[in-house]
């Protein structure tokens, strides 16, 4: 009764793009104050040494 295989071949099934990524994506503009970009990209720096990037 269960048509689920353990694992598929993603090679052979036909691809195409996302007909509704257009409409999801918008232009957004921010104000954010100098103390919280400061504290982004202290996270980010954190982040991307646990990374190791």
């Amino acid at each position: 009764m269960n048509d689920m295989k353990a694992e598929y071949d993603l090679s052979k099934m036909k691809s195409r793009r996302n007909p509704y990524a257009s409409k999801l994506k918008r232009p957004v503009t921010l104000r954010l104050l100098q103390d919280v970009v400061g504290y982004l990209k202290g996270v980010a720096a954190k982040l991307a040494r646990l990374l190791g990037a």
